[in-house]
């Protein structure tokens, strides 16, 4: 992974991180015509939707107790993000992107956050608490809007 070294020494692992750099493309233009408040407002309420998608796949995944089940019930909400949340995050981050001035810094950002940007510009629902860390994300860009 990106950033990520891991080093195993006489059976000790080390796990470092390294700044990476994420590059978004030019925005789509899906989001274009929104001011930077109603922008703001439509990435805050996305984000609440993601949190919420977040805690219906974590009560999902626990009711399945076996394994095959439990693999079933994260493919399920695998397609369902891509389906409701790829698109719309990816576009929504990108037009915010394409309007802050300052240039972000992962140092800066708490690493849920840093992980979230990973997620919505790869356009996917992977790993632990998925939905909060691409919500967390877009939150901090939705804040460092210009409030012109």
């Amino acid at each position: 992974m990106p950033g990520i070294e891991v080093i195993t020494k006489d059976g000790t692992t080390t796990v470092t991180t390294k700044p990476v750099e994420i590059k978004f493309p030019a925005p789509t233009g899906e989001f274009s015509s929104l001011s930077n408040m109603d922008l703001a407002k439509k990435a805050k309420a996305t984000a609440s939707e993601l949190r919420q998608f977040q805690g219906e796949f974590d009560e999902d995944y626990k009711r399945r107790g076996q394994p095959d089940d439990q693999k079933a019930s994260a493919l399920k909400y695998y397609t369902l993000f891509r389906e409701r949340f790829s698109e719309t995050d990816f576009s929504l981050a990108s037009e915010m992107l394409s309007r802050i001035d300052d240039k972000l810094h992962g140092s800066e950002m708490p690493q849920v956050a840093v992980m979230g940007a990973s997620l919505v510009v790869n356009k996917v629902f992977a790993g632990p608490r998925a939905g909060d860390a691409s919500a967390a994300f877009l939150e901090i860009l939705a804040d460092k809007l210009p409030k012109k």
